[in-house]
């Protein structure tokens, strides 16, 4: 067994069972009552029936029925739970505001419960309510909003029921001081999205519901007794192509999601044979937290990435500055030294030509080759970057591409 999990055995379950209501042991655990009833059927554990605590709260005589024995041929697996997930049984509560919220939605006196008739709804589900009067059904058998409004898929036939679940999430949503609002559509052709604000993290959500498609496969009008058609004079006329008619078919089975697939949390509630998304309300809640948690820690860690990315970059981009400096100061280097040596060259020319033609003692005038000497003489000194004085060069920036790099 791994040290950040703990494994509970088939006796240990049978007596907490016994000893509190599903609701409160499952909250304990992390899980909802529903999978913790889900590992008693599995481990074979019964559980208490209907009006049991009512009856043990107000001192009746309850039947506790006891743990039956297993074939010795059948085995049967320990629950194994997360300590992230455990409150220690008889022990210090778990901590934090997910463990904090189960504990609140797992009292009675904090149930969710779903009014039959709407009197005082919600101001976004009324809003949704005068747009869906005016909507028109899709093609997959859902109305479509005739305006923004709650993220809600149903068809005609379910949309009293899921404006009753709306109008008690909204309601409870606001009690518990999370702000629910609609938002525009991202892109042309979307639809608005239902955010709930917790713990600064927007949380998506939505109700659809589950539309069948039946199809009718309608047989030939059949022909009057007596009378003889073209066809039937041909004996190996092919049979008549049934064209099957598609129907949409309400089912009214509700799932209220979370839009955030990608978290590996629970995101989904729905409709089964033991349960109504009316009374998952609280575990829904529970959920956006858990999510609220987890896109809070996957904003941490992306924000943290963001800042090595950006340190990264800064020390890149200090590398590129501090290598550009030092190919600047080259280039200015260069540039000095190029000029340099050319004053120096022309100053050893001047010197070297001056002492040929003293050495010369032909009567030849050298008047024009005095002046070109004078000239670039002159030259030298104009070129020469150590006059008048030695300064720190500038950098000519680097060549052209056209003609390469030195």
């Amino acid at each position: 067994m791994q040290a950040d999990t703990v494994r509970v055995t088939r006796d240990e379950l049978y007596e907490q069972v016994w000893s509190e209501p599903m609701q409160k042991l499952a909250a304990k655990y992390g899980i909802s009552d529903v999978g913790l009833a889900k590992t008693c059927r599995r481990m074979r554990i019964p559980l208490p029936g209907r009006g049991y605590w009512a009856k043990k709260q107000f001192g009746k005589s309850v039947r506790r029925i006891p743990l039956p024995k297993l074939p010795p041929s059948t085995s049967v697996q320990d629950f194994v739970v997360r300590k992230s997930d455990i409150a220690a049984i008889g022990g210090e509560p778990a901590s934090g505001p997910v463990a904090e919220q189960r504990r609140f939605e797992s009292e009675d006196a904090n149930r969710i419960l779903v009014a039959e008739v709407l009197t005082d709804p919600h101001p976004l589900v009324a809003r949704t309510i005068a747009s869906l009067r005016r909507a028109k059904p899709s093609g997959q058998g859902h109305l479509i909003p005739a305006s923004a409004s709650l993220d809600v898929h149903v068809t005609l036939d379910a949309a009293d029921r899921a404006m009753c679940i709306f109008d008690a999430l909204l309601k409870a949503l606001d009690a518990r001081g999370c702000a629910t609002s609609i938002q525009p559509p991202s892109q042309e052709g979307a639809r608005a999205s239902t955010v709930v604000r917790i713990r600064e993290e927007n949380i998506a959500i939505a109700l659809s519901e589950r539309v069948d498609v039946v199809e009718h496969h309608d047989e030939p009008p059949k022909r009057s007794v007596g009378v003889r058609s073209r066809e039937s004079w041909r004996p190996f006329s092919p049979p008549p192509i049934l064209i099957p008619r598609r129907e949409l078919v309400s089912t009214g089975q509700f799932s209220l999601c979370i839009q955030h697939s990608y978290l590996g949390i629970r995101c989904t509630w729905s409709d089964g044979k033991k349960q109504r998304v009316d009374q998952c309300l609280n575990d829904f809640i529970v959920g956006l937290f858990v999510a609220a948690e987890r896109l809070q820690a996957l904003r941490v860690e992306r924000e943290a990435r963001d800042r090595e990315w950006r340190a990264a970059e800064e020390r890149r981009a200090q590398e590129a500055r501090r290598r550009e400096e030092q190919a600047s100061r080259v280039r200015a280097l260069d540039s000095v030294l190029s000029a340099w040596r050319d004053a120096r060259d022309i100053r050893q020319y001047v010197a070297d030509a001056r002492a040929i033609i003293d050495k010369t003692d032909d009567a030849r005038d050298d008047a024009q080759v005095f002046a070109w000497l004078e000239w670039a003489e002159a030259y030298a000194a104009k070129v020469d970057p150590l006059l008048p004085h030695p300064t720190v060069p500038k950098d000519p920036g680097p060549p052209h591409p056209a003609y390469g790099f030195r």
